[in-house]
């Protein structure tokens, strides 16, 4: 594995963390939103 391949990876793993921490943040609020209605 060169340098750019190293970058690139650890580039994916932080998006895939920030994917996963909006699709959670958006449960939320889809949660309270139908126990407001």
């Amino acid at each position: 594995m060169n340098v750019v391949t190293i970058a690139n990876a650890s580039v994916t793993t932080h998006e895939l963390d920030d994917v996963a921490y909006n699709m959670a943040q958006k449960r939320i609020s889809d949660f309270f939103n139908a126990k407001r209605c």
